[in-house]
C-alpha cells in the first residue's frame, strides 16, 4: 500500500473483501447462430474451441426457452448437413438436454444409419415427447446389429409398453447380442404380458441366452411388485427359486420374495438358512428386516438354536434391526451361549430390542465378559437402551456392583446423561475405592447442577490423600462455572476455605479458586499467600502462577519482590512471564513496564533470561528499550541481543524509527550473524519506506456456528461506539522477493473468525482515500 501521507488522523478499518465480476450479458440469437455455425465447420483433430464455446453457451441459455429453440433449429440444420461426425455428436449431446419435438424427424432419419444411430439414440432417450417412442418403434424393424441394440436400450429405458410386440419378435433374432438387448428391454418395461413372453423365452432361447432371459424375468417381477401385483411377482420369484439356475438368480429371487411375500416367504428363508450355502444364507439373513407381517420375528428367532455360531450372529443382528421385541426371549437365551461371538451379538442386540428389564443381564454380562468384544457390546447396549426406567435400573445395578464394575456403571450413567442419578453418584464420590471415586467425580462434573456445589465442596474437603483429588477439584470448578451469576461461583469454596484446617483441603480449595477466578477468588488467594505455613502458602503462590488472566500479575510480582524462598521466586517469575504473554490482559505499555520491573528485581542470570524470553515476543518500542538496556550485562548479552533483533523486526511497522536506531547500533557492533540480521532489518525498512507498516490489530472474534460471510455481516466491538477494544501492534513479516506481510493467520492459526486492523493517515484537507491491498 503506497504511503503518500503520514499516519495521524483518519482510522481505516480493513476487512477482507471478495471482488465479484459483473455478470456477462445473455447471448443474442446472433451469438447462438455463430456458435452453431462454428460447430458445423468443426472437424475432428482441429482446435476444439467451437466445442467449448457451444458448451459455455448452453449454460448461458439454461431456462431461456426462446434462445434454446433458436439453438435447436440451428443444430437440426447441422444434423441434416454434411458436417463432421464429431460435430454431429456434439449437436446430439446438446439436443439431449434442450431438444423438443422439432428435432425428432432429423434424429429419426439418423437411426437407420449405423454411423449416426448411437448419436440419435443419445439425443432421443431423454426427450419427453411420445413421438420419440413411435420413431424408435418405426426404426426397430429396419435395423440390425448395434443399431438395434441401441434402439432396444432406449425403448427399455423409456418403458414403452407399445413396443412389447416388436421387441418380442427381436428376441428370436439369430444375433445373440440383439436378442439379449430385446430381452433386457422387455424386463425393464415389465407387465403381465411381458411376464408371459419372458416365461416362454426362458424355455425356448438357446442355453447361452437363458441367463439374460432369467435376469429380464426377475426385472419384470420387480416391476410387477412395484405396481402392486405382489402375487404375480411372487409366482415368478418362486419359479426361479425352483429352477436350476446360477446362485445370483436364486439370490435375486429370494430377496424379491422376501420384499413382497411377507410371512409367505418364511419357508423359503428357513430353507436357505438351513442350507449349506453360506453366501445364500448370509444374503437371506441380512435381508430379514425387509420381511413384513405378523409373527415373522418369532418364527425366525425359533430357528436360532439350529444354526452354527456364525449364522446365529448374523441372525441376531437381523432380528435386532427389525426392532421387534418378539425376538427378546431368543436373544436372551443366546446371551448365555457357549460362543463368545454369539454372546457379544446377543448383548449388543438388546440395545435395539431390550428395555429396563434387560439392565441386570447386561450389567452381569459386562462384569463376567470373557472377551473385550463382549464387554464393550454389553456396555454399549447399556448406554443405548431406551425406554422408561432404564436410568433407574442402571443406577440400581451400579449400587449393587463393586469395585471396577461399579465404576463402569457410573461411566454408563454419565454416557446416558442420567441427571437423576446424581444423588447416588454423590454417595460414590466418597467411596474408599479410588476407581469408583474418580469415575464418580468425572460424572458429576457433567451431570451435577449448581445446587449440588456445596455437597461437592464438602466431598473435596473430606478427601484423604491425593488419589482422585485432581478429578474432585476439576469437578468442583466445572460445576461452579454452571452458576449464571459469575460473582457467586466462588462462594462455596470461599466458605469452605474459611473453615478448613488441613493443608490438603486448603490446597485443593485454593486450586479450585484459581479455576473459578474472579475478584473474590483472587482476593482470597492473595490473602492466603500472606499466611505462614508451607502447605497453603505454597499452594496459593502456585495458584497465582497458574491464574487464567493477568489480574494475578501484581500479587505475583509482590511475591517475587518479597519472598526469601528461591523456589517461590522461580514460581512467581514464571507465572508473571506466562500471564504477561496472555492475549487480552494488560495494555502493551503496562506489559512493558511489568517486564521492566521484573528485570530490575531479577538477580540471577537465568531469571533475567526468562524475562527476556517473554519480552522478545512483544511488538512494542518500549520492549525494545528494555531489551537494549540489558545488553550491557555480559551474562545475558547474547539473549538480550536476540531479543532486540526480534523486537526490532516486529516493530518495523509501528515504530520504524526505533527499529532503525536499534538495528543501526547492532549493525555497527556484535558478531557477524547479528550484523547480518541487523542489516536485513535496515534494508527492509529502506525498501518499504513508502508503505504503511504501522497497523494495529484487534481480535479475533467469533460466534458459535457462524461462518465467514455471517461473521463479516456481524458488528463486533471495534465497530461499536464506546466499546472497550484491546488494540495491539500488528507485527511485520518480511519475505524475500516480496513486499511486507502482515500475517493475520499466523497470529492466531484459527478458522471461522474475523479480526480488525487499523492505521492512521494524516491529510491537510478532506479528500477521497483509496487503498490498494493484496490479500492472500
Amino acid at each position: 500500500m503506497p504511503r503518500t501521507l503520514k499516519p495521524l488522523a483518519a482510522t481505516l478499518l480493513v476487512l477482507v473483501a471478495v471482488a465479484v465480476a459483473a455478470a456477462a450479458p445473455p447471448p443474442t440469437k446472433a451469438d447462438i447462430d455463430k456458435a452453431v455455425a462454428d460447430l458445423a465447420a468443426f472437424v475432428t483433430g482441429q482446435d476444439n474451441t467451437p466445442v467449448q464455446n457451444i458448451a459455455a453457451l448452453l449454460q448461458q441459455i439454461a431456462g431461456k426457452t426462446g434462445l434454446q429453440r433458436q439453438a435447436e433449429r440451428g443444430l437440426v440444420r447441422l444434423l441434416g448437413s454434411d458436417a463432421d461426425l464429431e460435430a454431429k455428436l456434439q449437436a446430439c449431446q446438446i439436443l439431449a438436454r434442450i431438444g423438443s419435438e422439432a428435432c425428432i424427424p432429423v434424429l429419426e432419419k439418423m437411426l437407420a444409419d449405423p454411423k449416426t444411430n448411437h448419436m440419435a439414440c443419445w439425443a432421443l432417450q431423454p426427450n419427453p415427447s411420445a413421438k420419440v417412442d413411435a420413431a424408435l418403434r418405426s426404426a426397430l424393424a429396419g435395423t440390425k446389429g448395434n443399431a438395434t441394440v441401441c434402439i432396444c436400450g432406449v425403448l427399455g429405458h423409456r418403458r414403452d409398453a407399445a413396443s412389447v410386440p416388436a421387441l418380442a419378435k427381436v428376441t428370436s433374432r439369430a444375433d445373440p447380442v440383439v436378442a439379449e438387448a430385446a430381452l433386457s428391454a422387455l424386463g425393464k418395461i415389465g407387465g403381465a404380458d411381458v411376464a408371459t413372453i419372458l416365461a416362454d423365452a426362458r424355455r425356448r432361447v438357446p442355453d447361452a441366452l437363458r441367463p439374460a432371459a432369467t435376469d429380464a424375468y426377475l426385472q419384470c417381477a420387480d416391476r410387477l411388485a412395484s405396481a402392486g401385483a405382489a402375487d404375480a411377482a411372487g409366482a415368478i420369484y418362486k419359479e426361479v427359486l425352483a429352477a436350476d439356475a446360477p446362485r445370483r438368480f436364486h439370490r435375486g429371487a429370494l430377496l424379491g420374495l422376501m420384499r413382497t411375500a411377507g410371512a409367505d416367504a418364511i419357508p423359503f428363508v428357513l430353507k436357505t438358512i438351513r442350507s449349506n450355502d453360506p453366501k445364500m444364507r448370509a444374503a437371506a439373513i441380512a435381508n430379514i428386516p425387509t420381511i413384513k407381517g405378523e409373527g415373522v420375528t418369532k418364527r425366525l428367532a425359533a430357528e436360532m438354536p439350529n444354526l452354527p455360531p456364525d449364522a446365529q450372529v448374523l441372525l441376531i443382528g437381523a432380528l435386532a434391526s427389525r426392532g421387534d421385541t418378539d425376538a427378546g426371549e431368543a436373544v436372551v437365551k443366546a446371551a448365555a451361549s457357549a460362543s463368545a461371538k454369539v454372546r457379544a451379538a446377543a448383548v449388543g442386540a438388546l440395545a435395539e430390542i431390550g428395555d429396563a428389564s434387560s439392565v441386570p443381564l447386561l450389567a452381569r454380562a459386562a462384569s463376567a465378559a470373557k472377551t473385550d468384544e463382549e464387554k464393550q457390546a454389553a456396555l454399549l447396549s447399556l448406554r443405548r437402551l431406551k425406554g422408561d426406567g432404564v436410568d433407574e435400573a442402571v443406577t440400581k445395578s451400579m449400587a449393587a456392583a463393586t469395585g471396577h464394575d461399579r465404576a463402569q456403571l457410573i461411566e454408563v450413567l454419565l454416557a446416558r446423561s442420567a441427571a437423576g442419578a446424581v444423588p447416588a453418584i454423590l454417595k460414590e464420590a466418597g467411596s474408599a475405592d479410588e476407581a469408583v471415586r474418580k469415575a464418580a467425580f468425572r460424572a458429576l462434573g457433567m451431570l451435577a447442577k449448581a445446587r449440588n456445589l456445596p455437597a461437592l465442596v464438602d466431598l473435596l474437603v473430606g478427601l484423604k490423600g491425593d488419589a482422585g483429588r485432581d478429578d474432585a477439584e476439576r469437578t468442583v470448578i466445572e460445576v461452579a462455572r454452571k452458576l449464571e451469576n459469575a460473582s457467586a461461583r466462588a462462594g462455596a469454596a470461599l466458605a469452605a476455605l474459611a473453615k478448613a484446617t488441613g493443608a490438603e483441603a486448603k490446597g485443593s480449595l485454593l486450586r479450585v479458586l484459581r479455576g473459578i477466578a474472579g475478584a473474590k477468588a483472587l482476593a482470597a488467594v492473595k490473602a492466603a499467600v500472606k499466611v505462614a505455613g508451607a502447605g497453603s502458602q505454597d499452594a496459593a503462590i502456585r495458584a497465582l502462577a497458574d491464574w487464567p488472566d493477568a489480574s494475578a500479575v501484581a500479587p505475583l510480582m509482590e511475591v517475587f519482590r518479597s519472598t526469601e524462598s528461591t523456589v517461590h521466586r522461580v514460581v512467581a517469575l514464571r507465572g508473571c512471564v506466562r500471564l504477561l504473554g496472555l492475549p487480552g490482559g494488560l495494555s502493551p505499555a503496562e506489559t512493558v513496564k511489568a517486564y521492566g520491573d521484573l528485570m530490575a528485581l531479577a538477580k540471577r542470570p537465568e531469571d533475567k533470561k526468562l524475562v527476556l524470553a517473554g519480552l522478545a515476543k512483544m511488538a512494542h518500542s518500549g520492549a525494545l528499550a528494555v531489551a537494549e538496556s540489558c545488553m550491557t550485562d555480559p551474562a545475558i548479552r547474547a539473549e538480550a541481543t536476540l531479543a532486540v533483533l526480534g523486537i526490532a523486526k516486529a516493530v518495523m511497522g509501528s515504530a520504524p524509527d526505533a527499529a532503525k536506531a536499534a538495528a543501526t547500533r547492532l549493525a555497527e557492533a556484535g558478531d557477524a550473524n547479528v550484523k547480518k540480521q541487523a542489516r536485513q532489518i535496515l534494508a527492509a525498512l529502506a525498501k518499504h519506506a513508502d508503505y504503511i507498516m504501522g497497523w494495529q490489530v484487534a481480535g479475533v472474534y467469533a460466534e458459535p456456528r457462524k461462518k465467514y460471510q455471517q461473521l463479516f455481516a456481524t458488528a463486533f466491538p471495534p465497530e461499536k461506539p464506546n466499546a472497550k477494544v484491546a488494540w495491539r501492534p500488528l507485527p511485520v513479516v518480511t519475505r524475500k522477493g516480496s513486499a511486507i506481510i502482515h500475517n493475520l493467520l499466523g497470529q492466531w492459526n484459527k478458522e471461522q473468525c474475523v479480526a480488525y486492523v487499523r492505521t492512521w493517515i494524516e491529510s491537510d484537507k478532506a479528500q477521497a482515500a483509496r487503498t490498494a491491498r493484496q490479500v492472500a
